[in-house]
C-alpha cells in the first residue's frame, strides 16, 4: 500500500502539472490574440489617407445562384468547387468537382491566384486569398469574390475585413439562424481607408508578424500538450510495470 500510495502521488502530481501547462499556454495564446487584434485595430482605424468605396477598389462577384450548382453536377475529378471552409480555414483540401461543361456556364465565377473570397453565410467575413498553387475552380453559393484594382494589396483588403468589416457584417447580416451579408450594393458602399502602397505594406509587415507569433503559439500549443501526455504515459508506464514474482500456491493464500 505503501507503494502504491507513492506511485499515485506521482503520478496525480504529473496531471496536475500537465493541466497547470495547458492552462499558461492558453493564457498566453489568448493574452496574445487580443494584443494582436488591439495593434490591427489601431493601425487600420488610425490612417491618415483618403476612404474610398470599396467597390471603386475591388471588383465584386456574389456566388453562382443556388440552383446553377445542384449534387448531381458534382465530379470526382475536374474543376474544383471553392466552398465556405475554404475561406474559414485557409485550406485547400476539396470535396467537389464540375466537368469542363459545366465549369464553362459558369466561367465568370472562377476564382485566380492574388483574388479574395469570403464567406458570406453563417461564419460571416472570414477571408482567404487564393494562393499561386490553388488549382483552377469556381466558387460556391456561400462565397463572395473580390478582385483588388492595382492601388490596393489584396493582403489589406484581408486584414480590413478581418478587423473591420466582419464586425459591420454580423452586426447588419440578414437572416434567421443562418446569417447572410447585406447585397452587393451595400458592401461596395462600406468606406476603407488606402493609403499609398508603401504605407500598405508596412501595416501588412506588422500585421503578419503579430499573427505569425499567434499561429507559432496556437500550433506549439497542441504539440507541447501532447509531448507533456507522452511524458506522463512513459513514466505511469515504467511505474506500474514490475517484474513478475512467481509465488507458489498463490491462489490458497489469496482464498485464505
Amino acid at each position: 500500500m505503501e507503494v502504491q500510495r507513492e506511485i499515485v502521488r506521482i503520478l496525480d502530481d504529473f496531471t496536475l502539472l500537465s493541466a497547470e501547462l495547458s492552462a499558461e499556454l492558453s493564457a498566453e495564446l489568448k493574452a496574445r490574440q487580443t494584443q494582436y487584434e488591439y495593434y490591427r485595430n489601431q493601425l487600420l482605424n488610425n490612417i491618415e489617407s483618403e476612404e474610398f468605396e470599396l467597390g471603386t477598389v475591388c471588383k465584386f462577384i456574389r456566388e453562382p445562384f443556388g440552383g446553377s450548382l445542384k449534387k448531381e453536377c458534382f465530379k470526382d475529378k475536374g474543376y474544383a468547387v471553392y466552398e465556405q471552409q475554404h475561406a474559414i480555414y485557409s485550406t485547400l483540401d476539396f470535396r467537389y468537382y464540375i466537368d469542363e461543361k459545366k465549369y464553362n456556364e459558369l466561367k465568370r465565377f472562377t476564382v485566380k491566384p492574388g483574388e479574395l473570397i469570403v464567406s458570406c453565410s453563417g461564419t460571416i467575413g472570414k477571408v482567404f486569398i487564393i494562393p499561386e498553387n490553388a488549382p483552377v475552380g469556381i466558387i460556391n453559393q456561400a462565397l463572395l469574390k473580390l478582385t483588388p484594382n492595382d492601388s490596393v494589396k489584396a493582403k489589406y483588403i484581408k486584414y480590413f475585413f478581418e478587423n473591420t468589416l466582419a464586425n459591420k457584417l454580423n452586426q447588419t447580416a440578414r437572416g434567421g439562424a443562418i446569417k447572410n451579408v447585406p447585397s452587393v450594393n451595400e458592401l461596395k458602399k462600406i468606406k476603407i481607408s488606402v493609403p499609398s502602397i508603401e504605407v500598405q505594406e508596412n501595416i501588412i509587415s506588422i500585421l503578419d508578424k503579430f499573427e505569425k507569433l499567434c499561429n507559432d503559439i496556437s500550433e506549439g500549443l497542441p504539440a507541447e500538450i501532447e509531448l507533456r501526455q507522452k511524458q506522463y504515459e512513459y513514466y505511469r508506464d515504467k511505474l506500474l510495470t514490475f517484474k513478475e514474482i512467481k509465488v507458489e500456491n498463490q491462489e490458497a493464500k489469496f482464498e485464505k
